[in-house]
C-alpha cells in the first residue's frame, strides 16, 4: 500500500490543483483498508475531483462501504473506476445504493447521480432485493 502520510500528501495536491476535470490515478497500489479511511476522508470534504482510478487494489466490501458513504456528500467526482478489487456483491450494492437508491424514494431523491460506478457493472440483481 501506499503510507499514509505519502497518501495524505498526494490528495493534498488535488486540492491545491483546482482543475475542473482533475484525474487522480492510484491503481495499482496493493490499498485496501487504511488507504479507503484516508480516501474516504478526503473525498468527504468534497474536492474538486472529477474522475478517481482505483482500480487493481485490496479493497473489500467494508472498504467500499466506506468509499460508498462518501458520495452522500460529495458533488464533484463524476467517475470512480473500481475493477478488479476485491469488491464483491456487498461492496457493489453499497456503492449502487450511494449513486441510486430505490429503496424509498427520499433515499432516491439524496443518492448521487452524477458519480458514475466504473469496473462494477457485473450484477446488480441485489438491487432487487
Amino acid at each position: 500500500g501506499i503510507d499514509t502520510h505519502t497518501l495524505k500528501m498526494i490528495l493534498g495536491s488535488i486540492t491545491a490543483v483546482r482543475e475542473r476535470d482533475a484525474l487522480l490515478n492510484l491503481s495499482e497500489n496493493v490499498m485496501s483498508s487504511r488507504e479507503a479511511a484516508v480516501i474516504a476522508e478526503f473525498l468527504n470534504s468534497n474536492p474538486s475531483l472529477a474522475r478517481l482510478n482505483l482500480e487493481n487494489n485490496q479493497f473489500n466490501d467494508a472498504d467500499a462501504a466506506v468509499l460508498a458513504s462518501t458520495l452522500t456528500n460529495n458533488t464533484q467526482l463524476k467517475n470512480i473506476w473500481l475493477e478488479n478489487c476485491r469488491i464483491q456483491e456487498d461492496g457493489r450494492v453499497a456503492f449502487l445504493r450511494a449513486v441510486f437508491d430505490v429503496s424509498s424514494l427520499s433515499s432516491c431523491a439524496a443518492s448521487n447521480h452524477t458519480c458514475r460506478l466504473r469496473g462494477l457493472e457485473r450484477d446488480i440483481s441485489a438491487m432487487n432485493r
